[in-house]
């Protein structure tokens, strides 16, 4: 086995990484987006240099032979990329604003180190700062003159110059327009003020050491990636699909971005999965194409596997799929809004609904109405087990794609052939019993898959709940309207009040069975009494009869007379009602992922 190279923790100096990048040995890559900092950040980054305070590491990745990403060049700084040495994987924003400081190639931006008394024979460093080029103060300080006695030096001016040119440097310049600005200024004050300048900036700015991790060439794309998204501290978080889609630029000649958000544009069914920043949503959106990709290219659904799902979606025969997979996504979320989980944060679990997206084209060659039929429910029974047992808890990408490849399989048969499907092998893989859920159901509003699973079992049901006050039934549109609009609650059944001063346990009193999806107003005048008052309230407040309420609220899958009980304390009220619960619902589960041939 050959022996991997170390990581190594190294230093230069300012003025090596100025130069290193200059001469394009040094670049970012393809994926970074752009350059985000504001002046304030960019102006605060280099007086901490300045005053030789912690600047953070950069992290970097030695190219290999082909480079394990393509480079670009650091924004508005062109660089030759011909021969690039290392990548900047994270640090962009920072060597950006060195870069773009010293070259005042930022469109606005002029940064500033303001002086204490440029003529002090020892300057002294107030602040660095910077100026809109094109506000009056701004065009004012491009007057040599003037910047010297608001005692400010453009950072520009002060980069290092190959005197081999011939040229006058910069600050040469500089100083020589302050001479005939500045009247008593003479030719020896010049060539001093340009020595207090160069020693000043050489000690304190190019001399100073920036800290970087370097990565070895021998570091794969896969494994960069890993280090990468674990430890990127950017401003605009990038995480895997923006790797790719760059990735898909560059050999594909093709911008994932642009088309998912016409996707998103064109597919409302999309805004109530996904968050509603474009910085969100598009990645999101992008991750699940490249795993429904994965599938459809005959690879697990892991980031291992990007590469073959991006080829999967631009085939070199030129036939883009990418419409293909969306409308596999749109039609999969279809399905699963029929299932009770019609938002982001209704939805219990992503991975089996890829699984789902896959099968798409599969399904709709079904055309007999009895296999239609069949492939319907055999779909649905998977969708629910997976929520249901453990199938996915383990080897969870390779399930998925045996699950794919099982169920494309016997969706090809008549539908009377027996189901032989590891995800419905009850030996491996047993519907979680009510002791189970009494034990393990999470809270329904955090983003665990069992408290969301049965309170879309709940929610699926043909007649669908109804809102206890209001008598709405919660359909698919009135919970999108509701979490739309930020007025649909999580409400404890039991009110957290109540059961806190009978001394239940927090993790017990946010135990999933205590929760239901209910409108904000209703959920605003049930939640700090018993559930026995607050039942009478709605008697009061409604004036309607009692068996009106109980429809309501067993419609949720509630056990009336234990919600109702005041026999025995509190805490003991409420482990009845978690119990009792808790063995309606795994039937429920039960029912639903039950073989479809043998429910």
């Amino acid at each position: 086995m050959p022996q991997t190279e170390p990581v190594s923790y190294e230093r230069r100096t300012v003025d090596d990484w100025v130069r290193r990048a200059e001469a394009g040995r040094v670049a970012i890559t393809d994926f970074q987006r752009s350059f985000v900092w504001d002046g304030g950040r960019a102006a605060g980054y280099i007086e901490a240099i300045f005053r030789g305070k912690p600047t953070g590491l950069f992290l970097t990745l030695a190219t290999s032979q082909p480079s394990q990403f393509q480079p670009r060049s650091f924004n508005n700084i062109e660089t030759p990329l011909d021969d690039v040495h290392e990548l900047i994987l994270d640090g962009q924003q920072r060597l950006t604003s060195l870069l773009q400081a010293l070259y005042g190639h930022h469109p606005v931006r002029r940064f500033y180190i303001q002086i204490r008394d440029l003529a002090a024979k020892s300057l002294d460093l107030v602040e660095v700062g910077w100026e809109n080029k094109t506000t009056a103060k701004g065009r004012r300080l491009d007057e040599p003159g003037l910047a010297y006695r608001d005692h400010r030096i453009p950072l520009d001016i002060v980069r290092k110059h190959d005197p081999s040119t011939g040229e006058l440097s910069p600050l040469d310049t500089w100083c020589s327009s302050v001479r005939d600005q500045v009247e008593t200024m003479t030719g020896t004050d010049d060539r001093l003020l340009q020595q207090r300048i160069q020693a000043f900036v050489d000690d304190r700015f190019f001399g100073r050491d920036l800290w970087f991790c370097l990565l070895p060439k021998t570091t794969d794309r896969t494994e960069a990636t890993d280090i990468f998204v674990a430890t990127n501290t950017s401003s605009v978080k990038i995480n895997r699909f923006d790797i790719e889609v760059a990735s898909a630029r560059g050999r594909f000649n093709r911008n994932l971005r642009e088309k998912i958000q016409d996707a998103y544009d064109d597919h409302d069914v999309l805004r109530h999965y996904f968050p509603e920043d474009p910085e969100d949503w598009i990645p999101a959106i992008g991750e699940w194409m490249l795993k429904i990709s994965c599938l459809h290219a005959h690879r697990s659904p892991k980031e291992g596997n990007y590469a073959d799902a991006l080829k999967y979606l631009f085939p070199s025969d030129g036939n883009v799929r990418v419409e293909n997979v969306i409308k596999d996504m749109v039609w999969a979320l279809e399905r699963v809004e029929g299932l009770g989980a019609a938002t982001r944060r209704t939805l219990p679990s992503w991975p089996p609904v890829h699984v789902t997206a896959a099968l798409r084209k599969k399904y709709n060659t079904i055309k007999d109405p009895a296999n239609v039929d069949a492939a319907r429910r055999l779909l649905d029974a998977y969708y629910w087990r997976c929520l249901f047992s453990s199938r996915h808890e383990v080897h969870a990408n390779e399930r998925l794609y045996d699950d794919y490849c099982e169920l494309r399989k016997v969706l090809s048969q008549p539908a009377q052939t027996p189901i032989t499907l590891s995800a419905f092998k009850e030996e491996d893989h047993r519907i979680y019993d009510e002791n189970h859920l009494f034990r393990r159901t999470n809270w329904i509003g955090s983003g665990g898959r069992l408290g969301r699973g049965l309170i879309s079992a709940v929610m699926s049901s043909n007649t669908l709940p109804k809102d206890w006050m209001t008598g709405e039934r919660l359909s698919a549109s009135k919970i999108q309207e509701l979490e739309g609009s930020r007025n649909l609650d999580r409400h404890h059944v039991f009110p957290r009040d109540c059961l806190k001063k009978a001394g239940v346990r927090d993790e017990l009193i946010s135990n999933g069975l205590n929760g239901v999806l209910l409108d904000r107003r209703t959920n605003l005048k049930a939640w700090k009494n018993t559930p026995a008052d607050y039942v009478e309230m709605m008697l009061d407040t409604l004036n309607v009869d009692e068996d009106v309420v109980r429809q309501r609220i067993e419609g949720h899958i509630i056990p009336y007379m234990e919600l109702t009980s005041e026999s025995g304390d509190m805490r003991r009220r409420y482990e009845r009602f978690l119990r009792a619960r808790a063995k309606q619902l795994a039937r429920l589960a039960e029912r639903l992922a039950a073989r479809p041939d043998q429910a």
